[in-house]
């Protein structure tokens, strides 16, 4: 059996499910939200993490919805008219209200852009300017990032954490999230290897008999 983070009681599954197994069953499966700018304002972001907590009791579409989440922004609620992509992106309340989003740490692997999965990571460096993240170019237009500052640490922590409570989300479900644990690993120049991150995974679901959400606004993994 799964750990749950959300109790299998919980109203929000069967919320979600239409608009999870909809989404799945597409032949390019994607999951497009529109984020109401009160939203942004208030740093709210229950709404996609429900999502991705209600999925882990759908376990046959969590492999169909891996970097299928896409966002966007009305300028104004039911404008019909949404921000382009290069402005929010350069917004630092957006890039700090995706860094919120990942007080459910393994939401980035459920989110499409690229950028967006690093703002969950450091969007509280990048926000603020002083990150010292930057692209490391490697071919074709691809590239890695690489972090240069004091940040270092921290944000390898976080890469660290989130693929182990990504291989957590998944235990007992069916998916085996090493490959893309692996493509998560390749975005970044950090010093961040799958072996360290299975052998924490095996060491901490040795701790469980179930799984709750901590006290607080973080979803994270513990031991009852």
């Amino acid at each position: 059996m799964p750990f749950y983070l959300l109790s299998e009681k919980s109203s929000l599954i069967e919320s979600n499910r239409m608009l999870i197994e909809a989404a799945a069953a597409a032949k390019t499966p994607r999951l497009d939200l529109s984020i109401a700018p009160e939203l942004v304002d208030m740093n709210i972001v229950s709404g996609p993490q429900e999502i991705v907590l209600a999925l882990q009791h759908i376990p046959r579409c969590i492999e169909k919805l891996l970097g299928a989440i896409e966002f966007d922004f009305p300028i104004e609620a039911d404008s019909g008219m949404c921000l382009e992509e290069e402005a929010w992106k350069k917004n630092p309340r957006y890039i700090k209200w995706f860094h919120a989003m990942a007080s459910l740490e393994c939401m980035p692997f459920f989110v499409r852009d690229k950028d967006i999965r690093l703002y969950m990571l450091a969007g509280d460096y990048l926000a603020e300017g002083k990150s010292g993240i930057g692209n490391k170019a490697l071919y074709d237009g691809h590239y890695k990032y690489e972090v240069k500052s004091a940040a270092m640490f921290r944000v390898s922590r976080r890469l660290f954490d989130c693929c182990v409570q990504f291989m957590i989300y998944c235990h007992n479900t069916g998916f085996d999230p090493k490959l893309t644990i692996l493509s998560m690993l390749a975005d970044y120049t950090m010093p961040v290897h799958y072996a360290d991150i299975y052998r924490q995974y095996k060491k901490e679901i040795m701790k469980y008999s179930a799984a709750w959400k901590t006290h607080g606004p973080v979803y994270r993994f513990r031991a009852a």
